[in-house]
């Protein structure tokens, strides 16, 4: 190979290992020199009531990894989880590796309160993974700890805990009270009505009527809801599987999505979702925090009940509906019902249609019993040379 070329070719891979930002050449070493947060307490998720060492001597550039995540927490973290009552999340989107190193800001929780502390980060991404490093600290009095996004699907310490605690009984399933007023709905605008939830009792409580069906899982702006900071859902409703998990609830203050928090466990019970509420973050008589329905916004059955997207239902026995993106109801025959087959094969014959009448008999409801024989009427209609 010629010189020149040899030449050429270690200049190439000098620039290729620098990244041009403003006219200057920045070193890539924070991608290859950086400290490795993995442990579990480093997790959004990891919820015991413990302090572990403060972040204050965090001064170099810091990547996660394992059990803590492979991210930074992009959105606010509830005190007493990530092993620290003050934990730590970025401000703002992780950037793309052509952009380089870009400036976000950390917000630290504490006492209800997403954002009580902020400082300059600057945040890179090495192509596989991220890198991050503080311009400063938040206070020297502060014993925060900067968290990771954790790892999806893994059950917090807290939810383990409710699932072992509560058992099979679902109480909470038919034991709840309803919120139910139309000035509770995400899509009530009002500058009047300024209502608080601060002596709401401490209980299981299930959403209906012009309030909707569930709690909205995106930021209701201010002046909705029938008070002036709505609170909702900061996350996905469990399946019916996860039996009871943890989930926050924000609070919209101005044009800040999540300025104040708190904790509220969720109970999928089929049709639909029972909430039991933690600690509030203001109390009277300086308070207009409230918990919001859903409303109007989702999709609707016949009868104008509201779902949001992902909830299921069943407009009768042999149906069931799912509320897809988009509002879209996607609905699907059910194939068996108190023990009969729905989905009969096409030479059942007549002995067949006998036999599955009498066994309409085991259904105590008699409009179900009266869908199923209209079902078996029209599929013997449509499908005449199935009964023979």
């Amino acid at each position: 190979m010629p010189p020149q070329t040899k030449a050429l070719l270690a200049f190439v891979t000098f620039i290729s290992s620098e990244i041009i930002a403003g006219g200057s050449i920045i070193a890539d070493s924070e991608c290859v020199n950086f400290t490795t947060l993995s442990d579990k307490s480093r997790s959004r998720f990891f919820s015991k009531n413990v302090t572990i060492d403060s972040d204050i001597y965090l001064k170099n550039w810091f990547a996660f990894n394992g059990s803590a995540g492979d991210l930074i927490a992009t959105s606010c973290v509830e005190s007493n989880h990530c092993g620290t009552s003050v934990p730590g999340w970025m401000l703002g989107r992780h950037p793309s590796v052509v952009e380089g190193v870009v400036r976000r800001f950390a917000c630290f929780s504490q006492k209800q309160q997403c954002c009580v502390y902020s400082v300059s980060m600057r945040v890179r991404n090495c192509s596989s993974f991220y890198v991050y490093k503080l311009d400063s600290m938040p206070s020297s009095s502060v014993s925060f700890r900067m968290c990771g996004a954790g790892i999806k699907g893994v059950l917090s310490s807290v939810e383990k805990a409710i699932n072992k605690s509560s058992g099979n009984s679902g109480d909470e399933c038919s034991s709840y009270q309803s919120l139910e007023g139309r000035d509770r709905a995400a899509d009530y605008f009002s500058y009047n009505t300024m209502k608080c939830d601060a002596n709401l009792p401490r209980t299981w409580y299930r959403f209906t009527g012009p309030a909707g069906a569930v709690m909205p899982t995106h930021c209701v702006p201010k002046l909705h809801c029938g008070t002036l900071s709505p609170g909702w859902l900061n996350g996905k409703h469990p399946t019916v599987e996860e039996r009871v998990v943890e989930r926050m609830v924000c609070f919209t203050n101005n044009d800040d999505c999540c300025f104040w928090y708190s904790e509220v466990r969720v109970r999928n019970c089929s049709d639909f979702m029972v909430y039991n509420f933690g600690e509030f973050p203001a109390s009277q008589p300086f308070c207009s925090l409230r918990y919001c329905g859903v409303g109007k916004t989702g999709c609707k059955d016949k009868h104008g009940n509201v779902f949001e997207v992902h909830q299921t239902w069943s407009p009768n026995p042999l149906i069931n509906c799912t509320c897809l993106p988009g509002f879209k109801v996607e609905c699907k025959k059910l194939k068996v019902v108190a023990g009969i087959a729905l989905a009969m094969p096409l030479g059942m014959g007549r002995n067949g249609l006998a036999a599955a009448s009498l066994n309409v008999s085991v259904l105590t409801n008699k409009f179900t019993a009266s869908i199923f024989l209209d079902r078996l009427a029209l599929m013997k209609m449509a499908l005449p040379g199935a009964w023979h």
